[in-house]
């Protein structure tokens, strides 16, 4: 619109042209309008340009028609484009986070247009905007009756039936985002904003269903007007899904049948269920109900539009949300009754609720706390069976007093790749200590008494060495080991003797590998992050107390160490890398983003040992990113804080516990004289011929150094091998002797 010193440029999609203002300034114009320029034509400074000589030479196009909507009152010339009344078109299905099972949101994401009119509309320049980007060429139209769809990737849908165009850039949010259908100038057809949490379906979000208007018709502003597609994928290029007729079920029928992973083999399907239910999560827009009691009796439901101790029937889809078994697309909620009493909470210890039989069922459990921070409102507590985790989708506590015992109730939950209590208020929430106010260590928090009520003395701290877990009353006899060097990094205030323990510089452990979007291929984000660490000192280091934060959250326990050069694990699930040769630790919170995050590694003292903030796109190696390779650090001694010092692995699923992988070139050809096994290229250097001879012993031309036999072998004919009638060859007349003996005996 303004190139300076009285010019401007245009295009018609041929090629530049400039405008000069020898005659007439027209510049400075707005970019994108549509200009009709006369005048001769002049050069100058190495460039020709169009010299218009007065305001008549420069014409603008557009519509003249001043009952149009798009009417231009600046217009000379009419293009044809006045738009008399807005077309029927419909956003009518948005599929913005496609299911792991289908494949990469970059290859399946689609917005869904339906021609909801009587009449053809020419679609030539209307523009979709907003999350993507995209202008529709000259000549494209869609029918009356027609759906067409703009893909992320139009190879993906092509072939199909219908109309398929691939947007210019952009991509449909995952946490939300827009999409506009516009004519040139703003004109809005259609436009949506659609939200990932209610009022608006949740299901859409990454668990199969697209995101569908359930009825063209519909105001597509109002979120209740939408559905999540009850068919996986959605229905591109074709006329929304309907609910299929529920078939009855029992919560049993739909818990108990599983695959390997837990998830049940009636996903898809469409259910009628009935039970209690058994807890309502606002904030969550889930509740949980369940038809008796025992393993296999508890389920989850996709909405809050019911009461705790209502008795009801729900109609909905079977769906698998990262490992949680819920139904989703609830179609129908019929109250049978109020105010019912709920089935008695199943007994267990601690271990047990991470058992899939229990998702979704009434628990209780008692346990000791053994962290009572785990991130993200978490806690942990422990009967001595194993760790059990408590949620707060009901009510939040933490920070909980570490080495108190509670009991916690509530029905059994499942996410990010942990099975989680719920409790649903403070109810459900009871400390054990002593309840007596006449004793020492009188606890007027503590709901049970746990009969440890006493008056007796010693040490009450729990960190010291010689901690008392019987004392009431702190005699001053604790003793605590620790640094009592001010000027160390690990100074310990509270330590009463100095027990050598004292370091003055950080350890060298580096973040050396994170793998943080497994591929769909190797398996489930819950089952295979890891992040690896790596000692580059010349010393074991104690890794006791040592806390990993940010992403994701772990304490080492007493004892950790690491070697020097020595390389360690810590995963999401310690399962999936166990007993290979290295160290495996499980983190207690968090996982890996696929957008993006931090890793720190402290010292337990508040000094940070190494961090890395990764991301999955440039500068950052873009591969790890869930095309089944992990992050590596080129090479340890690199600084891992800039981008350009990581690499792709160049092995699947990275190298967890070990040396990073190494781009070795070299002979891939097993049958080569030169073929090398350690190598991940092929440089183009094998050899065929040099290993090549005659590998036969007998022979009198035998090359010991050869690995390959090249027919070259010559035998001395005096003792020929086979040569039966001495001819110096062996043939048909020495097989027809030898068969004539065959099967005689020898002396």
């Amino acid at each position: 619109g303004d190139l300076g010193f009285g010019e401007f440029s245009f295009d018609d999609a041929s090629g530049i042209a400039l405008v000069d203002d020898l005659g007439y300034l027209a510049a400075p114009l707005p970019n994108g309008e549509v200009y009709q320029v006369t005048g001769p034509n002049y050069y100058s400074f190495s460039n020709f340009k169009l010299a218009p000589r007065d305001a008549d030479d420069v014409q603008k196009l557009g519509c003249t028609d001043d009952t149009a909507l798009n009417f231009d009152e600046d217009a000379v010339i009419d293009n044809g484009t006045c738009v008399l009344e807005l077309p029927d078109l419909v956003i009518n299905e948005i599929h913005y986070n496609p299911c792991m099972a289908q494949g990469p949101d970059d290859v399946w994401e689609f917005v869904e247009i339906y021609n909801a009119g009587a009449a053809t509309v020419d679609l030539s320049g209307v523009v979709v905007s907003g999350s993507i980007n995209f202008v529709f060429p000259a000549g494209a139209s869609i029918e009356a009756g027609e759906y067409l769809i703009i893909a992320y990737t139009a190879s993906s849908y092509t072939g199909n039936g219908y109309q398929v165009f691939e947007w210019t850039s952009g991509q449909l949010g995952n946490s939300g985002g827009s999409v506009t259908l516009a004519y040139p100038g703003d004109l809005i057809i259609d436009t949506v904003t659609y939200g990932v949490s209610s009022p608006w379906p949740s299901a859409p979000n990454g668990t199969c269903p697209s995101l569908e208007l359930i009825d063209p018709s519909l105001d597509n502003e109002e979120p209740a007007n939408w559905q999540a597609s009850y068919v996986s994928n959605g229905t591109p290029g074709a006329v929304n899904s309907t609910p299929p007729t529920p078939v009855s079920n029992t919560i049993f029928d739909i818990q108990s049948n599983v695959d390997a992973n837990g998830g049940s083999l009636l996903t898809g399907e469409v259910v009628s269920i009935q039970g209690v239910v058994t807890g309502v999560y606002q904030d969550a827009g889930i509740f949980a109900m369940q038809d008796g009691p025992g393993p296999w009796s508890g389920i989850w439901v996709s909405s809050t539009a019911v009461t705790q101790g209502d008795e009801v029937v729900v109609s909905g889809t079977v769906s698998e949300l990262f490992g949680l078994t819920i139904i989703t697309a609830v179609t129908n909620i019929d109250v049978l009754s109020q105010g019912n009493t709920l089935p008695t909470p199943q007994s267990l210890f601690t271990s047990n609720i991470n058992e899939e039989q229990w998702e979704g069922v009434l628990l209780e459990i008692t346990g000791v706390v053994t962290q009572g921070d785990a991130g993200f409102g978490e806690w942990i507590i422990n009967d001595g069976s194993g760790p059990a985790r408590i949620d707060n989708l009901g009510i939040e506590i933490t920070p909980v007093d570490e080495g108190v015992q509670y009991s916690v109730r509530g029905p059994n939950y499942f996410s990010f790749g942990f099975f989680k209590l719920e409790p649903r208020d403070a109810n459900d929430i009871f400390r054990w200590g002593c309840t007596n106010d006449s004793f020492a260590n009188y606890d007027p928090t503590a709901i049970i008494d746990d009969g440890s009520c006493s008056n007796a003395p010693g040490c009450t701290n729990p960190i010291a060495d010689n901690y008392d877990p019987g004392a009431a009353i702190d005699d001053g006899s604790c003793i605590i080991g620790g640094c009592q060097d001010a000027g160390a990094l690990n100074f310990n205030a509270d330590a009463t003797f100095d027990n050598g323990s004292c370091y003055f510089v950080l350890p060298s452990i580096v973040i050396n590998e994170i793998h943080y979007n497994p591929c769909n291929f190797q398996g489930s984000d819950f089952n295979y992050e890891f992040i690896e660490l790596y000692n580059a000192g010349s010393e074991a280091v104690n890794l006791g107390g040592f806390v990993i934060s940010g992403a994701v959250q772990f304490t080492f326990p007493t004892g950790a160490s690491i070697a020097a050069d020595e390389y360690i694990v810590i995963a999401i699930d310690a399962f999936f890398y166990a007993g290979n040769g290295y160290q495996v630790f499980q983190w207690s919170a968090g996982n890996l983003p696929n957008g993006g995050g931090t890793v720190t590694l402290g010292d337990g003292f508040g000094n940070e040992v190494d961090s890395v903030t990764y991301n999955n796109s440039a500068p950052w190696p873009t591969l790890p990113g869930g095309n089944c390779t992990s992050l590596e650090l080129i090479d340890p001694s690199l600084d891992n804080t800039d981008p350009a010092n990581w690499q792709s692995s160049f092995v699947l699923y990275g190298t967890p516990g070990a040396q990073n992988s190494q781009n070795i070139l070299g002979c891939t050809q097993p049958f080569a004289c030169n073929y090398n096994p350690l190598a991940i290229g092929d440089d183009g250097s094998c050899d065929f011929v040099s290993c090549q001879g005659c590998t036969y012993e007998e022979a009198t031309n035998y090359d010991a150094s050869a690995t390959s036999d090249d027919g070259s072998c010559e035998f001395d004919t005096a003792t020929c091998i086979g040569d039966l009638n001495g001819d110096g060859a062996v043939n048909a007349s020495d097989l027809g002797l030898f068969l004539t003996v065959f099967g005689t005996s020898c002396d």
